[in-house]
């Protein structure tokens, strides 16, 4: 049973650092993402700090709140990316056909669907969790220790929910469209205080 789960964790290692050696391949336009999807996710951040200029709280939430918000939601967003960047295009490759490929291999079909690609921009997304974070907890290292808890155990109910939407592709046929909307609404939902 240690031997399977060590195999697994294996696997999963080795899938992540070929992904990361494809994204490294082009090294400006694996920058050039970084960069501008930091920048894109500061600039949502910017206009709540605008809003919060004007008024104190919203709800009973302040800026510091929605600062650790946005960052445990980039950084599970980034940790699905990252690790389960397939999780995105389940509906498209099931309603392409593409799934024969994935059930005639001898590693668990879903895990190696959903580990067969990522997103070079999600280390941008990363980035942005990372500084967010320090600077909405102060630093303080008793708040930095649940930081890896928090997006991983995100990023892991973003990826069921991802599974599960895109699965309706079985039922619908092509529901690619559908699928990435309930995500998103998902995705949104975890961005405001409401």
């Amino acid at each position: 049973m240690f031997m399977e789960v060590r195999s697994r964790y294996s696997y999963v290692w080795q899938y992540m650092l070929t992904n990361f050696q494809s994204a490294m391949e082009y090294r400006a336009s694996f920058l050039s993402q970084l960069v501008f999807m930091f920048l894109n996710n500061f600039m949502l951040l910017f206009f709540w700090w605008v809003l919060f200029e004007q008024i104190d709280a919203l709800n009973g939430w302040g800026f510091q709140e929605i600062m650790i918000l946005y960052a445990i939601s980039a950084g599970s967003f980034s940790f699905q990316a990252l690790v389960f960047g397939a999780s995105f295009k389940i509906s498209h490759i099931i309603a392409n056909g593409q799934l024969d490929y994935f059930l005639a291999l001898p590693k668990p079909p879903l895990l190696h669907l959903l580990l067969s690609s990522s997103s070079a921009s999600a280390w941008g997304d990363l980035l942005f969790s990372i500084v967010i974070y320090s600077w909405g907890t102060n630093g303080a290292w008793q708040q930095l220790i649940w930081y890896p808890i928090f997006i991983v155990t995100g990023g892991l109910v973003m990826t069921f929910y991802a599974v599960i939407v895109h699965s309706f592709s079985f039922w619908l046929g092509h529901s690619g469209s559908f699928g990435s909307q309930l995500y998103e609404a998902l995705l949104t939902f975890s961005l405001y205080p409401e």
